[in-house]
């Protein structure tokens, strides 16, 4: 009895501590992960566009889809990481990797 006690609590700072990590990165705390939800987050974001702002000259527009990216990949346990990959912003990630104003 004594020992299932001392797991359960282990197991609630456990969680607590994930929780308050997923908060500090700004990461909403989800309970399921199924790919129904990485097609939701997709859906949402349209790829294409978030393609064409990042290539985008105007830095403001440029920055803000890049933050975009970030979020969109930290957004739950599994990203949709092959499709990022595949709309083609990887090089263009890489290239604002290279400024150094910013």
């Amino acid at each position: 009895m004594r020992r299932r006690r001392n797991e359960v609590t282990v197991e609630l700072r456990k969680n607590k501590r994930e929780e308050t990590l997923q908060k500090r990165r700004n990461v909403p705390v989800a309970d399921s992960t199924d790919e129904d939800d990485i097609e939701k987050t997709l859906s949402t974001t349209n790829l294409e566009q978030l393609v064409a702002s990042a290539a985008s000259d105007n830095p403001v527009v440029q920055l803000n889809a890049v933050q975009s990216a970030r979020k969109l990949l930290s957004s739950d346990r599994n990203p949709p990481i092959d499709a990022l990959i595949e709309s083609g912003i990887l090089p263009i990630l890489v290239r604002c990797l290279e400024c150094h104003d910013k």
